[in-house]
């Protein structure tokens, strides 16, 4: 059954999975909790903002039962709005007839093309022993590297602008630079998956599979799926997301190390490529790291759909937190253009300079395509999601 189709009264009351229960969950900013109604077995969490948690944690108890289940409307008809709360349980996936709907972006967006299960390693010690390991080692080269690349700069003669620029001569080169860029990209993104993997096990963070998927039908994307995220504290799971774009971080400055000791354009284009998944990864346009890091800094959930309407449609919210957060989320993104396009601009330069290209039409060619771009991910997840809601 559909949640369209779905009529909640008094003779009919979907009936909850029997493990669901509510968890205090930390904030990353600030003192104070919260609590989500999760299920271990559906993998599914919704945020709970009733302040009385006994009577809620009774209430639950009784849509277990589906005999209780009869009774809810004259037990709590005076204190919930039952159809609509038991429409989100249903709609989450914590009710025992769920039909499957599929109701989160990413799969609403995207084309599964291969699913590698990766239960079994993330339930074995060996594994979280490994992963600490690698992680106290990579926060150790992490910080040497920083220290190295910060006492070369300033040691060297030639300025720093001397070995930031890619040696192009000719037009042609532009399209070996960009097709070598889209094959190295992928290769980078497999480190960046394994930064992920790597964390989640060093602090039990129990790992369902890692996913191939082509968003929009032109844009390959990987992705870690991760089982019971919920049960994690807030500061583990905001260095979990960070974790790839570190991982980035580390090659991209390692790369930009080596092009100082040995010149070449392979390892230039090497540290500019993991730079800009930095910064594309940052960015919160889309269901990225950035984003869900977002998410747990602000202690929010759906910050991209609440903006969009907020933004977008009739009689926009006189919430002010509301305002500031789209002020800041925008921000985010047209900031994230501006340095992109200002990298893509930067390593051109010279070929633009050669062949006379007009530089100020060409900066605003590019900005505009890297933003309508953005806002193409943004616009289809917000349609894809309205399909559902």
């Amino acid at each position: 059954m559909l949640l369209k189709d779905l009529v909640i009264d008094e003779n009919y009351v979907p009936v909850l999975v029997d493990d669901v229960e509510i968890i205090e969950i930390d904030r990353f900013i600030g003192k104070g909790t919260d609590y989500l109604i999760v299920s271990r077995k559906r993998n599914r969490s919704i945020k709970v903002n009733y302040p009385d948690i006994e009577v809620l944690g009774n209430f639950l108890n009784d849509l277990k039962n589906e005999d209780n289940a009869k009774d809810l409307f004259s037990k709590y008809g005076n204190i919930f709005e039952i159809v609509d709360i038991v429409k989100s349980f249903y709609k989450i996936g914590l009710t025992v007839d769920y039909s499957g709907e599929i109701n989160n972006e990413i799969d609403l967006t995207s084309k599964n093309l291969l699913k590698i299960p990766l239960k079994k390693i993330s339930n074995c010690e060996k594994s979280k022993f490994f992963a600490n390991t690698i992680l106290r080692f990579f926060k150790f080269l992490f910080l040497c590297l920083i220290v190295i690349a910060l006492l070369r700069l300033t040691n060297t003669s030639n300025g720093v602008s001397y070995y930031l620029q890619l040696e192009i001569t000719h037009f042609q080169e532009v399209f070996s630079v960009l097709i070598l860029s889209l094959i190295l990209r992928f290769f980078f993104i497999i480190f960046h998956e394994i930064g992920h993997i790597v964390y989640a096990l060093s602090k039990g963070i129990e790992i369902d599979s890692i996913n191939i998927s082509l968003k929009m039908g032109f844009n390959l994307i990987f992705f870690v799926r991760y089982r019971s995220l919920f049960y994690a504290n807030s500061k583990n799971k905001f260095y979990l997301m960070m974790s790839g774009v570190i991982v980035n971080l580390f090659l991209s400055i390692l790369f930009f190390l080596l092009n100082i000791l040995f010149p070449h354009n392979i390892l230039l284009l090497c540290s500019y490529i993991n730079l800009i998944m930095v910064l594309s990864n940052l960015a919160p346009y889309n269901m990225n790291d950035g984003y869900f890091a977002c998410l747990i800094i602000f202690n929010k959930s759906s910050i991209r759909l609440k903006v969009i309407k907020n933004l977008f449609t009739k009689g926009k919210s006189s919430d002010v937190s509301l305002k500031l957060l789209s002020i800041i989320y925008i921000g985010l993104i047209l900031f994230n253009v501006v340095v992109t396009t200002g990298i893509i601009f930067f390593v051109l330069n010279p070929i633009l300079h050669s062949l006379e290209i007009n530089t100020i039409l060409f900066k605003v060619i590019i900005a505009t395509f890297v933003l309508a771009v953005k806002f193409a991910f943004i616009a289809k997840g917000y349609n894809k999601l309205n399909e559902v809601d």
